[in-house]
C-alpha cells in the first residue's frame, strides 16, 4: 500500500500543476524534458528486447512521459525504466549463460555426428556473455545447416524407418534404432558403450554418431574403424532406401 501511495503522490505532484503551460518552461527545461523522454523510450525498448529474448512479454507502458510538462515526473519515470531495463538485462544474462552451455553441448553432438572438430576456444575468447551466446548460436546454426545438407540425416532416417525403435532390444543381437550389433558398437561407439551399455540405451545422437563413423570412416581406437564403409553395414535397408 505504501508503494502504491508513493506512486499516486508522485504522479499527483507531477501532474497537479498542469495548468502551467509548456510555454512557461525555459528552452533548457524543454530540451531536458525532450532528452529525458527519449531516454525513457530507449530503456523501454531495451527492457522489451531482453524480455523477448527470454520468451517473456514486454512490460506495458503508458505515454504520460511524452505528454507531461513536469521534468521531475519525467526524471522519475526515467529512473523507473532504467531500473527495469537493468533487471531484465540481468535476467537475460543468466538465461544466456545457461543457454550457451546447452548450445555448446549441442555443438559437441553435431560435430560428433558430422565427424568434425569445431574449435570452441573462440567462445571463451568472445568476451561478454552476450558475445559468447551469439557466437554459440551461430556455430550451432552453421553445423545444423551442414548436417542437414550432408544428406546423412535423411539417409539414416530412412534406414531407421526399416530397422527398429531407438530403444529396441529384442534379444536378436542388434540394438537401437539402427540395429547395431555389439561388435559395431565396440568399434564405433566405445565411449558410449562404456557409459550407457548397449545401443538401445544410447541417446539418439550417439547412435547416429556411431553410424556416421562407420559411413565416413573414423580414426578410432580400433584399426578396423579407420576405413569408410558407406552404408554397407545395413545392406538390405540401405538398398531399400536407394543408398547402395
Amino acid at each position: 500500500m505504501l508503494a502504491v501511495a508513493f506512486i499516486v503522490v508522485a504522479y499527483a505532484s507531477a501532474h497537479g500543476n498542469q495548468s502551467s503551460s509548456h510555454t512557461q518552461l525555459t528552452a533548457s527545461q524543454r530540451a531536458a524534458l525532450r532528452w529525458t523522454s527519449s531516454k525513457v523510450q530507449v530503456y523501454q525498448q531495451s527492457s522489451c528486447s531482453w524480455r523477448q529474448l527470454t520468451g517473456r512479454s514486454c512490460v506495458r507502458s503508458s505515454n504520460t512521459v511524452r505528454q507531461t510538462h513536469s521534468l521531475i515526473y519525467a526524471q522519475w519515470v526515467l529512473k523507473h525504466w532504467k531500473a527495469q531495463a537493468k533487471l531484465d538485462h540481468n535476467r537475460a544474462r543468466h538465461w544466456m549463460s545457461k543457454r550457451t552451455q546447452a548450445l555448446v553441448s549441442q555443438t559437441e553432438r553435431l560435430q560428433l555426428e558430422l565427424g568434425l572438430t569445431v574449435p570452441l576456444r573462440q567462445l571463451a575468447d568472445a568476451g561478454s556473455i552476450e558475445a559468447r551466446f551469439n557466437q554459440a548460436r551461430q556455430i550451432v546454426k552453421q553445423l545444423s545447416r551442414k548436417w542437414h545438407s550432408s544428406g546423412l540425416l535423411e539417409a539414416l532416417t530412412c534406414i531407421h524407418g526399416h530397422e527398429g525403435a531407438w530403444n529396441a532390444n529384442t534379444g536378436n543381437g542388434y540394438n537401437g534404432g539402427l540395429q547395431e550389433d555389439l561388435t559395431f558398437q565396440q568399434q564405433y561407439g566405445p565411449e558410449f558403450l562404456a557409459k550407457w551399455g548397449t545401443a538401445d540405451n544410447w541417446p539418439t545422437w550417439a547412435q547416429i554418431t556411431a553410424a556416421v563413423r562407420a559411413i565416413k570412416g573414423w580414426n578410432g581406437p580400433d584399426p578396423r574403424t579407420h576405413a569408410a564403409r558407406g552404408f554397407h553395414p545395413w545392406p538390405f535397408t540401405a538398398h531399400d532406401c536407394g543408398l547402395i
